[in-house]
């Protein structure tokens, strides 16, 4: 699967304003970006490569890229070595950000990169959306309050934690193996940072032990390592206090930049930040799709996803309720293609979660098309190719709109509006993964994996023999 990570020759700038992505920040040679824009663009490429994956099988997760922060690491890891884009990497376990209580246990994982401008930068290629996933900062603005580099020994007992976790997602842990998981994940804790993650690796050994006093011994021991697992009621309510605090202020902070209509790349960390964060202590917020058959996560439909799965975006467009040709466009595109993880929505209006416009965060123009998507817009996945795509929606909105445009019609609010190739043109389609994971988020930013502010992987463009069969 490394074969999905481009080599340096394939990193082209985007030149075009008009371009979803321009404001990725890669608008120049590759050569010519300072160090950090290099590195962010790498993290980028690394956290839409990578299927999210929170129980990953040690054995395959970074061959395959499929995991979680452990994995993504190690494979952004290898990746800027290759690209002699730094001196120096280290993977490290981090612990306690500022919204946590002090004595916070963690099992995330982050890289400590010397870049070749000698500064130290922390990265975060976690293929999840939350605080500070995605993002390369420089280590003067310290993120966590401790960092231990994972040695060799470390290594292998985190991978054993994997294996256990990994297998009692798949119901088949081997109770004669028991006993040795149980010795290795006791010398573990040698290494204080792992305590959590082998403590969530004891809480599934735990109830494969006969012995009372030793069970006893062991869930004891479990929650000392887990003091804010659900069970510890009084812990979690003091987690969830900072929490609520931290969520107030973003929340003020995100209400003051919408207000004054600044700085969307803030306001999209910012709302991202509150339904990620609200999410672990209150699971409601998770949204769901089901995804041919199966409920998926809304933010783990990253790039990657839609690339295996063949999956484009289309989009019936308000201006087309407005011709009454909705049904039409809708049927001539479903009759011919697979279709799953519909759903419709008023991407002018202010999100329920957050109450941030969608459409500002799906394109660079999309402020100044706020009022074209003022109504309802349907958004589908389909396995289609772009080209099919693309040639079938030139042809609809030449047959309906030929004779209208750059015309003035009423639109909805009884206002007249200026009919735009560009803008109140029907229908819009996808042509890449990035792309299509984006734009199937567009009615929810708070979960987008892909934003418009990433560089999109070229190698997840979607090759037209793929869809042969």
């Amino acid at each position: 699967m490394k074969d999905l990570l481009p080599k340096p020759e394939e990193l082209k700038p985007i030149t075009n304003p008009n371009d979803t992505f321009y404001e990725c920040g890669f608008n120049d040679d590759f050569d010519h970006l300072k160090e950090q824009q290099k590195l962010q663009i790498i993290c980028d490429i690394v956290r839409e490569t990578i299927y999210p994956n929170p129980y990953p099988n040690p054995l395959k997760d970074v061959a395959e890229m499929n995991g979680n922060c452990h994995t993504a690491c190690l494979v952004m890891k290898d990746y800027l070595k290759k690209l002699k884009l730094c001196k120096n990497v280290k993977h490290v376990m981090a612990r306690k950000r500022k919204l946590d209580p002090d004595d916070i246990v963690s099992i995330h994982s982050i890289l400590l990169v010397e870049g070749n401008d000698s500064h130290i930068y922390q990265i975060d290629p976690a293929p999840y959306v939350g605080y500070k996933m995605g993002q390369v900062i420089d280590m003067k603005d310290q993120i966590y309050e401790e960092y231990v580099e994972i040695t060799p020994e470390m290594e292998y007992y985190i991978n054993v934690y994997k294996e256990i976790i990994y297998l009692n997602t798949i119901n088949k842990i081997d109770p004669a193996k028991v006993k040795d998981y149980l010795k290795i994940c006791l010398e573990s804790l040698q290494h204080k940072i792992l305590g959590a993650y082998c403590g969530n690796a004891l809480k599934i050994l735990v109830r494969y032990i006969d012995n009372p006093k030793q069970k006893d011994k062991i869930t004891k021991l479990i929650a000392k390592l887990r003091p804010y697992s659900k069970t510890n009621t009084v812990n979690k309510a003091k987690q969830k206090e900072l929490v609520n605090k931290q969520v107030k202020l973003w929340r003020e902070e995100l209400k003051d930049l919408i207000a004054s209509n600044t700085n969307f790349k803030r306001q999209l960390e910012l709302c991202q930040c509150i339904i990620q964060e609200l999410k672990m202590q209150y699971p409601e917020y998770e949204i769901m799709r089901n995804i041919n058959g199966t409920d998926t996560r809304l933010s783990f439909m990253n790039p990657r996803y839609m690339y295996e799965h063949g999956l484009n975006v289309l989009m019936i467009k308000p201006s087309a309720y407005l011709l009454g040709v909705q049904d039409e466009i809708r049927d001539s595109y479903l009759e011919k293609y697979h279709h799953t993880g519909a759903y419709s929505a008023n991407l002018a209006l202010p999100t329920e979660q957050t109450g941030v416009k969608p459409l500002i965060f799906s394109h660079p123009l999309g402020e100044g098309c706020i009022r074209s998507f003022n109504g309802q817009s349907d958004i589908y996945l389909i396995k289609a190719d772009p080209k099919s795509i693309l040639t079938q929606k030139k042809y609809l909105r030449e047959h309906y709109c030929k004779d209208l445009w750059n015309q003035e019609l009423t639109w909805f609010d009884g206002e007249p509006i200026l009919w735009d190739p560009y803008v109140t043109n029907l229908v819009h389609g996808t042509d890449t993964a990035c792309e299509a994971s984006l734009h199937y988020m567009i009615g929810n930013p708070e979960h987008q994996n892909m934003t418009r502010f990433m560089y999109p992987n070229p190698r997840l463009e979607y090759k037209f023999k793929k869809w042969k069969s």
